[in-house]
């Protein structure tokens, strides 16, 4: 490839690097202040307390054999609430919903129920007796 030029300043081809000029160097550079800081992040919080739902219960009541038992919500502060005396079985539990206590129905050899409420660490709280059993019904077979 052949090109003509009138320049007489020097020959140049196509593919030679082109001449660079000198930058020319600012004579005053003007910065910014730094921006303020910004608020602190929060500290890091463990895992255990971002998990736990608001209005959820703080305690867990389970069954263990025929005994009752507790544990806090986070898995810690396992406990024994309540276990039936001879003769009397667990038949239904029923917890408030702050966990905080717990209705627990029991009934007795001889037939006879009672509901009692028990704290979480087995007071005591209170005791409803001679709750009647249901009717029972006939059922056709």
């Amino acid at each position: 490839m052949t090109g003509c030029t009138d320049d007489t300043a020097g020959y140049q081809f196509a593919n030679d690097p082109r001449p660079t000029r000198q930058a020319a160097t600012p004579d005053a550079v003007v910065t910014r202040p730094p921006p303020p800081p910004a608020e602190q992040a929060a500290a890091a919080r463990p895992f255990a307390e971002l998990v736990v739902a608001r209005g959820a219960p703080d305690r867990i009541y389970f069954d263990a054999g025929a005994e009752l038992w507790t544990v806090a919500a986070s898995g810690s502060e396992p406990g024994r609430v309540f276990a039936p005396g001879s003769g009397e079985s667990i038949v239904g539990v029923s917890p408030s919903p702050s966990g905080d206590q717990v209705a627990v129905l029991v009934a007795s050899a001889d037939g006879r129920s009672s509901v009692l409420v028990i704290a979480p660490d087995g007071a005591l709280i209170e005791v409803f007796d001679r709750i009647l059993p249901p009717p029972a019904a006939m059922v056709a077979p």
